[in-house]
């Protein structure tokens, strides 16, 4: 059972914007009530799915959460759970991690709502309830599929390290403390600490997340300290930081059904990430102070690359198109034949190039997999810099 799930079993409805709207102006106090106890129940049972060895699932817990401005999701009332921020940042960490891990606020969004007492805070707390209550609605696909996952940070991490101060992986990280002199640093050391606890709970279904990857370097000691299943493979923090440091303006418009798809053939998410760290190896490759400024350009050629050799279908979608650039073609002369009467850019132009985007899509949604599309509309993130 998912956070989703949890929830609209308990209040017995589906989250959905009527219930969300609700919740924000008149939703039974009682109701909420009786969330907070079950979903206290709930976070004290739930267990993170396995995830292979291989993958990669990063914890962006609280600590980190703060670096990347995602702490506003459940501290600002003012949030607008329709802003892209939150969501594009997720999908650019899903492009090369398997899946992410993020704290969970909901339990401390529903503290407010532990009796049934009205309180003077009662119009931010629902405000901020709802918003992260929309924010979960929205990427509900990603939550479904298990791309995306919660877990608490706080409930057991400092208790857990009381009891084990003489643990070795923690005495080398306060040790090391002083090592890392920027706010990134800190947030890493924090953040190491409690996936170590977090993982531990959580039977090694976490990874370390870094901020900074130079973190690495200044924790290098405590890692190796770790249990093997939570020792980040370097070059697999290291794509996934470079990437994360790569401006992907046109994030915003990938879609989660995309997110989900790629995944659903292993093959084609291994082939994206192969042409991911290729990319980087080549952008590094460059050196020089301006070394990511055609990042995005070797990205696409990379990926296209893989793209191109995936076979079949993409051989079709190459035929499909030069009959429909043909189409388009023969359209755009009719155009041009009658120009002294039309502008050769009218209705006509346009509608021989909407024929030629409409017969694409559907091609691609009709003759390729899902997995292979999605791969293709993540390859097309990186277009605009060829």
């Amino acid at each position: 059972m998912n956070q989703i799930e949890i929830v609209e079993k308990t209040l017995g409805e589906s989250l959905a914007p009527d219930l969300i709207y609700a919740i924000e102006r008149s939703f039974p106090r009682r109701r909420l009530v009786e969330l907070h106890h079950s979903y206290k129940e709930f976070t004290t049972a739930f267990r993170l799915p396995p995830k292979k060895n291989a993958e990669l699932r990063p914890f962006i817990n609280h600590a980190a959460s703060e670096g990347l401005g995602l702490n506003a999701l459940y501290l600002d009332p003012r949030f607008s759970p329709t802003s892209t921020r939150a969501d594009s940042l997720i999908k650019h960490h899903l492009l090369y991690a398997h899946s992410v891990v993020l704290h969970d606020p909901l339990p401390y969004h529903l503290d407010f709502f532990e009796d049934e007492g009205a309180h003077h805070s009662d119009v931010n707390a629902r405000k901020r309830l709802a918003n992260y209550l929309a924010f979960l609605m929205n990427l509900r696909p990603l939550i479904e599929a298990n791309v995306l996952l919660f877990a608490d940070d706080h409930p057991y991490k400092l208790p857990w390290l009381e009891r084990n101060r003489h643990w070795p992986p923690y005495k080398h990280l306060v040790a090391s403390k002083f090592a890392g002199r920027t706010a990134a640093s800190l947030r890493d050391l924090e953040g190491m600490l409690t996936t170590l606890v977090a993982s531990e709970l959580h039977e090694g279904q976490l990874d370390i997340y870094v901020e900074d990857v130079a973190s690495l370097q200044h924790f290098a000691g405590a890692i190796t300290l770790a249990p093997d299943q939570l020792r980040p493979h370097p070059q697999e923090i290291h794509v996934l930081d470079r990437l994360l440091k790569t401006d992907v303006p046109s994030i915003s418009d990938l879609s989660l059904g995309d997110v989900v798809s790629i995944r659903k053939s292993e093959e084609a998410f291994d082939r994206w990430r192969r042409a991911m760290g290729r990319a980087i190896s080549r952008i590094e490759s460059f050196g020089g102070e301006n070394l990511f400024d055609d990042a995005r350009r070797v990205i696409h050629e990379e990926a296209r690359g893989e793209l191109a050799a995936a076979g079949a279908d993409v051989r079709k979608v190459a035929t499909i198109a030069k009959d429909q650039v043909k189409a388009f073609t023969i359209t755009s002369l009719a155009a041009l034949a009658v120009s002294e009467w039309h502008d050769p850019t009218s209705a006509i132009a346009r509608a021989g190039m909407a024929g030629l985007l409409s017969a694409f899509w559907q091609f691609m949604r009709r003759g390729m997999s899902g997995a292979a599309t999605s791969y293709t509309r993540h390859v097309a993130l990186f277009e605009d810099a060829g």
